[in-house]
């Protein structure tokens, strides 16, 4: 018996010292302070064997200023004016309607509450408020047509910009042109030189310019 419990008790140390050994070289292999490459070695590695096309590895980008370009573009001042203004005055004019339609009811019913209309006068003044108070209806579901019309006009803007660009990236051979604003939204880290705003803006405003009806004399 006791050579037995000997024996067992070599088997049950040999089993401990196995699962010791599997335990922490496991852990080991896990451990990223032991791998041979660390995460930023393994990243640009990773970065590295992503093949990519001619035209992506010989890309050429410029940048504008999209905060400079809305603020001195000409074409776009005129229309962002012309736009505001138009609204509102579509704004100003209805809301004068709904005033002036609640000033002249409240005249009605104060003045009729003291019996100092007529029958036949009150029937005539009602319905010329009915007639009114329908035609404020239709225009105020209108406004929106009207609004969205107004809206489309600086569409066009963006469709002679986005013309432009392509035209531009096309002739100079380059990939693309990226924005950026003075808030530091967008790319980040530009060189100066590959900003190209004031050159787009000069072009711009002088072919704008060009296209204007001189005023009449």
């Amino acid at each position: 018996m006791k050579n037995l419990s000997l024996v067992m008790n070599v088997i049950l140390s040999i089993a401990v010292a196995v699962l010791f050994y599997l335990h922490f070289s496991s852990a080991s292999a896990s451990d990223p302070d032991s791998d041979p490459l660390s995460d930023k070695q393994k990243t640009e590695d990773l970065a590295k064997n992503i093949k990519v096309s001619d035209a992506q590895g010989s890309a050429i980008i410029v940048y504008v200023n999209i905060d400079t370009l809305f603020e001195k573009y000409k074409y776009y001042k005129d229309v962002s004016v012309e736009v505001e203004n138009n609204l509102a005055a579509i704004e100003g004019n209805f809301k004068n309607k709904v005033m002036k339609y609640q000033e002249d009811f409240q005249t009605y019913i104060d003045k009729a509450g003291q019996g100092l209309i007529p029958k036949e006068q009150a029937e005539q003044i009602e319905g010329d408020l009915m007639k009114r108070k329908t035609a404020i209806e239709n225009e105020e579901k209108n406004i929106g047509a009207l609004q969205e019309q107004q809206s489309k006009k600086l569409e066009k803007v963006q469709k002679k910009l986005y013309e432009f660009f392509k035209a531009f990236t096309a002739s100079n051979n380059y990939s693309c042109v990226l924005t950026y604003t003075s808030r530091g939204e967008g790319a980040l880290g530009i060189k100066d030189e590959l900003d190209v705003t004031n050159k787009v803006l000069d072009a711009l405003n002088s072919e704008y310019e060009s296209t204007k009806t001189p005023p009449k004399k």
